[in-house]
C-alpha cells in the first residue's frame, strides 16, 4: 500500500515541479522594440537588451514585405513591414539590410 502510493505520488511531484520552474522561467513580455545602426541591431525588450553585428549575420533574405537575417544554421530573426512605424522606416530598414546581403 505504502509502495503504490510513493509510486502514485512521484508524478504529482514531477508535475509540480516542472510547473514551478515554468512560472520562474524570464519571459519576454511586453513590447519588443529596436533600432537599425551602421554598426547593426539593437533587438529590446522590457526585461532585456541585444546587439547583433552585422558582421555576425550569415545569410538575409528578402521577399516581399517580410526580410529575415540569420545568425546562424538554426537561428533568424524575421521583420514583416507590418512590424515598422511608416514606409520610411521600412525603406531605411531596406536598405540596411540590403547593404548587409551585399557583404
Amino acid at each position: 500500500m505504502v509502495f503504490s502510493v510513493a509510486v502514485l505520488a512521484v508524478p504529482v511531484a514531477m508535475r509540480r515541479t516542472r510547473t514551478r520552474l515554468w512560472r520562474h522561467t524570464v519571459q519576454p513580455v511586453g513590447r519588443v522594440h529596436g533600432r537599425i545602426t551602421p554598426e547593426g541591431i539593437e533587438w529590446n525588450t522590457d526585461r532585456s537588451t541585444t546587439r547583433w553585428e552585422w558582421a555576425r549575420f550569415v545569410e538575409v533574405q528578402r521577399v516581399g514585405d517580410l526580410a529575415s537575417a540569420s545568425c546562424a544554421p538554426r537561428s533568424a530573426f524575421y521583420f514583416p513591414r507590418s512590424s515598422f512605424e511608416s514606409d520610411g522606416r521600412w525603406t531605411a530598414f531596406d536598405t540596411a539590410i540590403a547593404a548587409c546581403a551585399a557583404r
